[in-house]
């Protein structure tokens, strides 16, 4: 009968199978360090004394060291603080969303495989799950010792051939994959909005109501909507999704700031990140918070994006940016269009003037009289700009090179903050390529804003109220 055995341990085996589920152990592993560092090896009952030791000298260490929380994403800085925010209502309420997500992503598989919703246990899942919730490493990534990670593992187990806790399941969806999908909602949803308010403005029917009570079930009707709508939108925007980076935190390590000037300072002197056009940025605190859902929820490196490897946490996805000197956006070609909401380019058209509000530039056209030049032959809008006649179309299209003088945008105080970092850092402004992406994005504003110019006075006329002359006959 042929026998197994293991040179470097030492030791006897039953068939082929178990010396292969032996070399993956880290008992073997240990002991082939020892070899190669010209020492004895050890036995599987030396090696377990070895871990229980281990583990003995990382207990107190982990108390002492900074806490993370996987469900909220957030760092303390004692071990008292973290079990004070494992009982506080705000943790435990996230803590049964993700265990609600869980088991819908459950029910989802149990559907695709013929099993019905009915016949699955939803009490055992709900345990199940969280258990599993709470035995996530609460340790902060920086401080865990990484020595510990293979020694955790005892041979048996893995032998066995079973997959960890820490391991996922394949059939679940990669977060960046979910991310891309939910962003497609979205905006379909939108869209779709969009076209239903276009239809309804469309439509040219009437209703004639008889009654008053008609008349008040009506308007009672309509007032539950809209505070229902109300009640959505508040519930939507007023907790962030599960795992999202805070705006105080930053996007590329566990440091946390005071406010979000200092967060964003954190991350241009330590990791070198830039925000692109930043003197026409309106929105800075949406922007670090879209960064911040994208980087947390969707697990994505803000220069791959869609390319490369999937990841599949939080500090995964960070140590990547920070190991590859991706802490940068990349705003290349249709890229630049994911962040066209938060910046305004209206400060650098020629016919802008100083003071003048972006909100109120959409409003509907005044009723003037339009005027007319005789000496240039040239119609005056009420709006101010001047039509020329076609008898003169080859003087205007002349183009004598004349250098315009850019204004430079009043943001708010945040920005102006930012900007004098970025200049006192050296940032001189966009060159170059930046000035064609920066074109760009101001097209896409000018086209947008015609849009919703014509929006508004398609809709001018269709919102108006239907009034009845008050004649008596």
């Amino acid at each position: 009968m042929a026998t197994y055995t293991c040179n470097t341990c030492r030791v006897v085996l039953v068939d082929a199978e178990a010396q292969r589920a032996h070399y993956k152990t880290d008992w073997h592993r240990y002991n082939l360090r020892r070899k190669v560092a010209g020492m004895a090896p050890v036995s599987a009952e030396g090696f377990q004394e070895r871990v229980r030791a281990q583990r003995a000298l990382a207990e107190p260490e982990s108390k002492g060291a900074a806490t993370y929380c996987t469900v909220c994403s957030k760092k303390f800085a004692s071990f008292k603080a973290y079990e004070n925010h494992l009982k506080s209502r705000r943790h435990v309420e996230l803590e049964k969303r993700a265990v609600s997500r869980k088991v819908a992503i459950l029910n989802e598989k149990n559907l695709e495989k013929g099993l019905g919703v009915d016949g699955v246990d939803k009490d055992a899942v709900n345990a199940a799950i969280q258990q599993v919730i709470k035995a996530q490493p609460s340790t902060s990534p920086k401080k865990a010792a990484p020595a510990l990670e293979a020694e955790f593992r005892s041979p048996v187990s893995v032998a066995a051939g079973g997959r960890g806790a820490h391991q996922r399941d394949p059939a679940e969806k990669p977060p960046r994959l979910q991310w891309f999908e939910q962003q497609a909602r979205k905006l379909a949803k939108q869209q779709g909005e969009e076209e239903s308010e276009e239809e309804l403005d469309d439509g040219d029917d009437w209703e004639d109501i008889d009654s008053d009570e008609e008349v008040e079930c009506e308007d009672g009707e309509a007032l539950d909507e809209e505070e229902e709508q109300e009640a959505e939108e508040e519930e939507a925007g007023g907790s962030p999704p599960l795992g999202a980076i805070p705006i105080t935190d930053c996007l590329f390590c566990p440091h946390h700031s005071s406010s979000l000037v200092k967060n964003v300072a954190h991350m241009t002197k330590v990791h070198s990140f830039f925000l692109p056009d930043v003197e026409y940025l309106s929105d800075l605190k949406g922007l670090i918070k879209y960064l911040g859902e994208k980087v947390g929820v969707g697990k994505i490196c803000l220069w791959c994006n869609e390319k490369g490897k999937s990841f599949y946490s939080t500090e995964a996805v960070q140590a990547h940016m920070h190991d590859r000197s991706h802490c940068k956006l990349f705003t290349d070609g249709d890229a630049l269009l994911e962040f066209a909401d938060f910046y305004d380019f209206r400060s650098s058209y020629p016919d802008h003037k100083e003071g003048e509000d972006p909100d109120e530039t959409e409003a509907l056209p005044s009723e003037k009289p339009l005027g007319y030049d005789d000496d240039t032959m040239e119609l005056i809008l009420p709006s101010g700009a001047r039509v020329g006649h076609r008898s003169l179309m080859r003087y205007y299209k002349q183009r004598f090179g004349l250098s315009r003088a850019v204004a430079v945008a009043r943001n708010q105080k945040a920005v102006g903050r930012v900007l004098q970092q970025y200049r006192a850092l050296g940032w001189t402004g966009s060159t170059g390529a930046a000035l064609v992406r920066q074109r760009d994005m101001q097209y896409v504003q000018r086209m947008k804003s015609k849009w919703l110019l014509k929006m508004g006075v398609k809709n001018n006329a269709t919102k108006q109220m239907h009034f009845r002359p008050q004649v008596m006959f």
